[in-house]
């Protein structure tokens, strides 16, 4: 199954009719002007002079032109935030009532308004699938979700695009984790952990078959949609997910219970998987002499469950 063509597709266990709030992504076509180009320095603080941010082409303030008269004609989706990149828009959008419109034609009604836009700003005749490539990605938040992360997460997307820019190796280990009221060790991409979209892969050991594969499609599909997994992929099968993932380009964070040495340093693969910012490794901090047992399983799959429900 290739996985990476489930970014557009939509969920079949959704009813995108009903009121709800999602999480939006546009790409822009291949060889079409970037929305706008990065400016600032990576790691200034928000508020102060600096911070970076997205300098908007013509085709950018077209889309802030789309999204405006949008919102103001299409009264049942109401815009609670977005985040334009220089390749690709964020959008948080709620559905406000029940209609007979399917969320697609909304989208594209969007991307429609746009395109028109630039085209009265430029004096062209272009197309929305000139602009944007075919369909979209969504995600939606459930009631679980805490929009203020989420808005947060957009809204440093720039500083986290410069600081991958500006360190193309970035990775580094982190002394002090805080996930609810401990504190941990991790090394790898820290921008892992600050994705407010992960997901737990866990196969229990009463699972079916049947529900094994269930597990493992239903973390890959969302991790095309671009969730974070984390788990400390100790049994078998949580291996095939996570080879599987990594295969694809997918990132995740990994669970593990030894400390960490004073001068670690992952083995190589993993260590090439942080450097590509693809990893983040959190550990309990016990005793590497440690055997590993059940109940060692059972704190860090505890971990990965807290810290997949967003407990920060």
């Amino acid at each position: 199954m290739g996985y990476r063509d489930n970014y557009n597709q939509r969920s079949f266990h959704h009813d995108y009719y009903k009121p709800f709030i999602y999480h939006i992504i546009f790409k822009k076509q291949k060889g079409w002007m970037d929305f706008g180009a990065l400016r600032g320095k990576a790691g200034i603080k928000k508020g102060c002079k600096g911070y970076p941010y997205v300098y908007l082409s013509a085709s950018g303030r077209a889309i802030v032109a789309g999204l405006k008269e949008f919102e103001e004609e299409v009264k049942e989706i109401q815009k609670f935030h977005y985040k334009i990149m220089p390749d690709h828009i964020h959008l948080i959008i709620y559905k406000r009532i029940y209609t007979h419109v399917h969320l697609d034609d909304y989208m594209e009604n969007l991307k429609e308004r746009i395109c028109n836009h630039y085209n009265r700003i430029s004096g062209s005749n272009f197309l929305k699938d000139d602009i944007f490539t075919i369909s979209y990605t969504d995600k939606a938040l459930y009631d679980n979700v805490v929009l203020k992360n989420w808005i947060e997460y957009l809204d440093d997307n720039p500083n986290r695009r410069l600081t991958i820019l500006e360190n193309p190796d970035y990775f580094k280990r982190i002394h002090r984790l805080k996930i609810g009221n401990r504190y941990f060790e991790a090394y790898g991409n820290p921008f892992l952990w600050e994705n407010p979209d992960k997901y737990a892969v866990r196969m229990r050991r009463h699972f079916t078959s049947d529900e094994r594969l269930f597990h493992k499609e239903e973390a890959l599909f969302r991790a095309s949609k671009g969730s974070v997994l984390i788990s400390p992929f100790m049994s078998k099968y949580e291996k095939e997910v996570r080879d599987t993932a990594e295969s694809n380009g997918f990132p995740y964070i990994l669970i593990q219970y030894q400390s960490f040495a004073e001068n670690f340093k992952p083995p190589k693969h993993q260590f090439e998987l942080c450097t590509q910012g693809k990893l983040l490794i959190i550990s309990l901090g016990l005793d590497p002499k440690l055997p590993l047992t059940y109940d060692i399983c059972t704190l860090m799959n505890e971990l990965a469950a807290e810290i997949a429900k967003g407990n920060r």
